[in-house]
């Protein structure tokens, strides 16, 4: 390496340490948040893609899944509680959150397959029910 820290320097023991032991708990906190904003406002709620797969440390963007009971719920949704929750988790983390947000019908539609399959793998449940019970036949 190129650089290295003296864990024992001030600097690195009563600054840098705190940050670091704080950043592990960033996703968990950011769960937690999104939890509270989407209390009962879907059926169910996933963050996926790599922010949630590949890094403890979510950075960039964030992807989250939402599914709703139907088109009327679903466009509420896009204008009351999303806008909302984008700007509360880009001022406080500093993250962009894209959302893709479904219909319960349109869940069981078979070009959702394949996301579905790498959300119930890698994603992260937020709120609701397991995707699997919500896919109509």
């Amino acid at each position: 390496y190129q650089y290295a820290l003296r864990r024992e320097h001030w600097a690195v023991s009563a600054l840098l340490s705190p940050i670091f032991e704080k950043e592990d708990g960033l996703l968990d906190a950011l769960m937690r948040e999104l939890k509270r904003g989407l209390a009962g406002k879907c059926l169910a709620a996933y963050l996926f893609g790599s922010a949630v797969s590949v890094s403890p440390h979510p950075v960039g963007d964030l992807d989250l899944f939402a599914v709703l009971q139907d088109e009327g719920r679903k466009k509420a949704f896009e204008t009351d509680v999303l806008p909302e929750l984008v700007a509360k988790v880009s001022r406080r983390y500093g993250l962009s959150l894209e959302a893709k947000i479904v219909t319960r019908e349109e869940l069981g539609r078979r070009t959702m397959r394949s996301l579905i399959e790498a959300i119930q793998v890698e994603g992260r449940k937020i709120e609701g029910k397991d995707l699997g019970t919500l896919i109509t036949k």
